[in-house]
């Protein structure tokens, strides 16, 4: 009876170790499948470099945008000095909100995590002002 008692825990010891091993397993393979955190982790490692190749990636794709469309940065300087512009308010506007949405994207990580410091701070003061008034 002894024997099977033992046998018993060693097999349940083993298999607690078998289960840990594939939780640890799986917690990697999430991590290497979630792209977006990676990607927000590298960015908050290597900022300098990350701001600095999107810089160059604008740059040449405005580059690639000049040589495909016939250079319009051109024509829409020249247009302004001659006083015809000829991209209308609406044309514009849609622009801009395409713009203020992708500055939006890029700026919502740096955003959030302002908001939650600020939240957890608001909650950390009101949570020791109000042990301060119970004592």
């Amino acid at each position: 009876m002894v024997e099977i008692d033992n046998r018993k825990a060693t097999l349940i010891a083993e298999l607690e170790v078998s289960r840990s091993e594939i939780r640890n397993a799986f917690r990697s393979c999430e991590y290497q499948l979630d792209l977006a955190a990676r990607v927000r982790q590298s960015v908050r490692d290597n900022p300098v470099t990350w701001l600095s190749g999107a810089a160059l990636g604008g740059w040449l794709l405005s580059k690639i945008l000049a040589l495909r469309l016939g250079h319009p940065a051109q024509s829409v300087v020249q247009s302004s000095v001659n006083g015809n512009s000829s991209t209308s308010p609406t044309q514009q506007a849609g622009l801009f909100s395409k713009l203020f949405k992708v500055g939006f994207e890029l700026a919502k990580p740096a955003l959030l995590e302002w908001i939650t410091s600020r939240v957890t701070s608001l909650v950390t003061a009101q949570s020791s002002g109000v042990n301060k008034t119970k004592i």
